[in-house]
């Protein structure tokens, strides 16, 4: 998970950052983890975000909070929007370089430790082209968002 720092590049830039920036001057649990480490490069040559790594509580609704959940930080951003990722923790670019403590837990991994869900499992529903909107739900699976048989697919 990565989220754009308020005074990135991207957010100071004439697009600013419509969908949110984080300030950490404004956080009373704001940690920083690593001076630096925070480097995603992505398919387009110069698509990349890079920064530090930090923890601080993460909220859901208001209802759902997860304390000292490790995000990076972009200080420099060519996306102004952040990125939440739900895959496994042994996927994380932090983690496959050795920068991030084996402590630091995903999204999905809190929410099953503070046993907010029962196991490490998300759904994603799209809905159609025209839609604009969609839902994840975290834990399970919406019965009510497909038809048939429901395949379980071992992981690569």
């Amino acid at each position: 998970m990565w989220v754009p720092a308020v005074d990135s590049n991207a957010c100071t830039s004439n697009t600013g950052c419509p969908d949110g920036s984080y300030d950490h001057t404004k956080s009373s649990s704001f940690v920083q983890l690593t001076n630096d480490g925070f480097n995603i490069s992505y398919d387009s040559p110069g698509d990349s975000d890079s920064g530090f790594y930090f923890s601080d509580v993460v909220a859901f609704g208001d209802h759902v909070q997860l304390q000292n959940m490790t995000i990076g930080l972009a200080t420099y951003a060519f996306d102004n929007t952040g990125l939440m990722g739900v895959g496994k923790r042994s996927l994380e670019s932090g983690y496959q370089s050795g920068v991030l403590p084996n402590g630091s837990l995903t999204v999905i991994d809190s929410l099953v430790s503070a046993g907010l869900i029962e196991r490490a499992a998300f759904s994603l529903w799209l809905n159609d082209l025209d839609a604009g909107t969609g839902s994840i739900l975290f834990g399970g699976v919406d019965t009510d968002k497909y038809t048939g048989d429901l395949i379980g697919l071992p992981m690569q």
